[in-house]
């Protein structure tokens, strides 16, 4: 028969909460800062992901989930009409502005609707975009300020567009403008779909022909249902339409398709590994197993201090499954109040250090901090979870005590003694009383160890972690203090072409600049030059592309030597001795570069993270010979004297084409060139300063179409990196650090409580108040000192695998143990290890010896 007592087993859990109000407290404030971890943790991380993801698509140019590409008007039409494309938007470029001043930029003109222009950041502040049939023309403040126009509807706008080569005037009036984005890398002009076939036909341009050109075409960006799978969606659609992404030879058919890699989401689900996974479970266990310990600690006291309770409610019908009931509805209550307190500390939390993480994006990233109910909905979760889970035990262990049990129990959890001592009028140091006192609950003993433990042992990781950091290892790949180049050198999305070499005059003034020790040129040569690769290693370099009947169609067609080597494209680096002396010899001698009877080069191998050579990124060893093509004719042996790695500030900042370096004085000779890519040196420090400041000002007037890069900017970058890990890893082992004092507290204050009448027996048989005193300080001291010493321990012998693990996994840094976090914690826990016991004690103490032997005996 059910009974209706719902309502009852609720006021009688609510009963039972109030007259626990010290524990109460302790209780919410572990639940809500194990909360605060939580939120603090979503917050950043969310708002981290908001802002890699707008930086992302700012730096993509747009955020629709992904491009299909130079189509034409019916392969358009058709593909719109796709049941999983949930919305669309039409751009087409008419050309590009390529005459200075926009010979800097990367400047398109063309038509997008709406959509499209939302999706790339183009929607007007002032104005609106273009209307159809009229000669409007709407861009950004940049290019307005390029064009000397100011921002005034109606304004009057000439362009002179390059039309696939072909060079046309336009006459425009402003209809609107938006604000530039340094981080978006091309600027945009729009104008009406209607104006495009004039603009063609100016320029004698047929588009009817779909020939796989961007001018002209029809490019479409989609949004999907989400962007888990974005690529998956897209080339389904492609297959269910009809077409293919496989063969670009085939034209009927074939569709070219961009994802849109900025979406984290997709990138995590196409390519989350194992560590990825590890790590994010781990970080969720370590916050969970915090909040764990303390919180089930408090329950199992509680639960023990309250067997006579739970043996007093079975003598009135209460069955263990409604016990259970009550313990987590009091846990619920508790949950309620500190969760919500949590939530709100921790989201404050989060907005304080969400600036510093993104402090370090190098001003990419804005600092944006996430407001996704997803937040507080997992935080809740997670933290509500956990107090369930810390119930579990404490819950069974109420449910399973009886009536003459709870009669008959005293807190000795399986300790015994193992006999009489025969020498019982020995003294018994305090010390030693302490040490009984906690073996009587080893378990609660070891669990209030652990949550003291766990906040050293992260503080610890947190501290060797960043001490670990290597500026030496971080800037190694500088290799100098400061180069200077066209401006495109340093670009994320442009590299550097022969066209934008540096002028005698801006190498003379560069030269004479004070403070210079060491100064050099290299060379670039990127266009003109081929060599000639062994096919297999032809078929495995095109091979990581395009499937293996692309590579078959590329080899028919390929020019080879008389040994049967394929022609294939190469650059070439002609260096000054300054920057031979920065490169990594992996083997050979580099030093017959400079033979002037030799005619020698060095050949351009990669290296990963951590110094390993990448056998597959060249062909070229030691001694061979090898055959350069210099224009359609021309050809030059050389004798490879030796491998180099070139570090990426002093290399050409891309992937993907073979390289070789020759010397400056047989690179002129032989290349019948004379580009200088950049300009490197090294400084006296007392002159970097001034140097900055310098180079920071020229690049901005006499030589604007320059940049340059410091080895001081890097070390500034690493430093704030190093603090925002520092900061972080701080935060989050002083709020563990604090939920182990309150766990500490709690163990403290229910062992004394629960001692109220053995500690008035002791006394009422003559020990004095000075001895108790001193038992308590003990066993503080012994639970602070303990746990130091297990952490100490605890660092000793994991220190080989911490350090195995970090120099696997982060390539700057360098191990350096240390035991300085635990050393330095020490006088805290001995302090707090002496005071908790004496406040609480002085509180006890209140009572009479009397009152307290009459109180227990109620």
């Amino acid at each position: 028969m059910r009974v209706a007592n719902r309502r009852y087993l609720w006021l009688l859990s609510i009963r039972i909460l109030k007259s626990q109000k010290t524990r109460n407290r302790i209780a919410v404030l572990a639940i809500a800062l194990t909360t605060v971890l939580f939120t603090t943790l979503f917050t950043i991380g969310m708002s981290f992901n908001d802002a890699v993801q707008e930086a992302n698509f700012r730096q993509v140019g747009g955020y629709a989930h992904g491009t299909f590409k130079y189509l034409s008007e019916s392969e358009f039409n058709q593909i719109k009409s796709d049941s999983e494309i949930k919305a669309y938007g039409l751009r087409r470029v008419v050309g590009m502005l390529v005459d200075p001043p926009f010979n800097k930029y990367h400047v398109e003109v063309g038509y997008s609707d709406a959509n499209q222009a939302k999706w790339m950041y183009c929607e007007p502040i002032a104005g609106a975009l273009p209307k159809e049939g009229t000669n409007e023309v709407a861009t950004d403040l940049k290019v307005l300020d390029l064009l000397g126009v100011k921002p005034e509807l109606g304004a009057k706008i000439e362009l002179e567009i390059d039309v696939n080569g072909i060079m046309v005037k336009e006459s425009f009036v402003l209809s609107g403008w938006w604000p530039y984005d340094h981080a978006v890398k091309a600027n945009h002009v729009l104008v009406p779909e209607s104006r495009l076939t004039t603009i063609f036909k100016d320029a004698n341009y047929d588009v009817t022909k779909k020939d796989n050109i961007y001018v002209g075409t029809w490019n479409m960006d989609v949004m999907l249902d989400n962007a888990f799978q974005i690529e998956p969606t897209m080339l389904g659609i492609i297959e269910r339409n009809g077409f293919q992404v496989e063969e670009p030879m085939n034209e009927d058919t074939y569709i070219n398709v961009g994802i849109n890699w900025g979406y984290t989401g997709a990138q995590l689900f196409e390519n989350i590994d194992i560590g990825t996974v590890v790590g994010m479970i781990g970080m969720l266990l370590m916050i969970t197993a915090t909040g764990y310990l303390i919180i089930y600690n408090l329950f199992q006291i509680s639960v023990m201090n309250d067997t006579r309770l739970w043996g007093l409610t079975k003598t009135i019908g209460l069955t263990g499954k409604q016990i259970k009931g009550i313990v987590y509805k009091q846990a619920s209550l508790l949950a309620v109040v500190g969760v919500p307190m949590g939530m709100c500390v921790g989201y404050l939390t989060g907005i304080l250090l969400t600036p510093v993480v993104l402090n370090q994006m190098n001003g990419v990233i804005k600092e944006t901090v996430s407001v996704n109910p997803a937040i507080f909905v997992f935080s809740a979760l997670f933290s509500y979870l956990t107090v369930l889970v810390s119930c579990l035990k404490p819950s069974r262990i109420a449910a399973r005590v009886t009536p003459i049990e709870a009669i008959r129990y005293v807190e000795t959890n399986g300790y015994r003694s193992k006999g009489r001592s025969k020498s019982s009028g020995v003294k018994v140091s305090s010390l030693q009383l302490a040490l009984r006192n906690l073996m009587r609950s080893k378990k609660k003993t070891a669990i209030t160890l652990l949550s003291l433990s766990l906040s050293i042992v992260l503080l610890t990781m947190t501290v060797t972690f960043s001490n670990g950091f290597d500026m030496d290892k971080y800037l190694s790949d500088l290799a100098v203090d400061y180069i200077v180049a066209d401006s495109d050198y340093f670009e994320v999305s442009r590299h550097w072409e022969n066209d934008k070499g540096l002028t005698d005059d801006v190498i003379k003034t560069m030269q004479q600049i004070d403070g210079i020790s060491d100064f050099g040129r290299v060379y670039g040569l990127n266009t003109g030059v081929s060599e000639y690769v062994p096919e297999a290693y032809y078929r495995a370099f095109f091979g990581r592309w395009n499937d293996a009947a692309t590579v078959d169609q590329m080899i028919q067609g390929a020019k080879r030597d008389s040994a049967g080597n394929i022609n294939n494209y190469a650059q070439l680096y002609g260096m000054d001795q300054f920057l031979m002396d920065q490169l990594t010899v992996i083997d050979g001698d580099l030093s017959k570069l400079n033979d002037p009877s030799g005619r020698y080069v060095a050949a351009v191998y990669s290296l990963d993270d951590y110094g390993h050579v990448m056998a597959d990124s060249h062909w070229a060893k030691i001694g061979d010979q090898i055959t350069l093509t210099y224009g359609e004719d021309r050809d030059s042996i050389y004798e490879v004297a030796a491998t180099v790695q070139v570090p990426h500030a002093i290399g050409y900042r891309y992937y993907g084409i073979d390289e070789f370096i020759l010397s400056s004085e047989v690179f002129l000779k032989d290349t019948r060139t004379s580009d200088v890519m950049y300009v490197a040196f090294d400084a006296d420090d007392a002159s970097k300063a001034k140097i900055d400041q310098f180079l920071n000002e020229v690049t901005a007037n006499d030589f604007s179409s320059l940049n340059y890069e410091s080895k001081k900017t890097q070390e500034d970058a690493f430093r704030s990196f190093q603090k925002m890990y520092l900061t972080i890893g701080s935060l989050v082992s002083f709020i563990i650090g604090l939920i182990g004092i309150l766990n500490f507290i709690n163990a403290t204050i229910t062992s004394i409580v629960a001692r109220k009448h053995e500690f008035a027996l002791m006394q009422a048989i003559g020990m004095t108040g000075k001895q108790l005193k001193a038992m308590l300080i003990s066993e503080g001291l012994l639970y602070t000192v303990g746990s130091v010493l297990f952490v100490g321990i605890i660092v000793v012998l994991t220190s080989p695998l911490i350090e195995h693990l970090l120099n696997s996994v982060f390539w700057f840094i360098t191990y350096r143990f240390t035991l300085t976090p635990v050393l330095s914690v020490l006088p805290i826990f001995v302090i707090l290890g002496t005071y908790i016991p004496m406040v609480i004690l002085r509180s006890v103490n209140r009572s009479s010896i009397v009152e307290r032997l009459r109180e227990s005996e109620l």
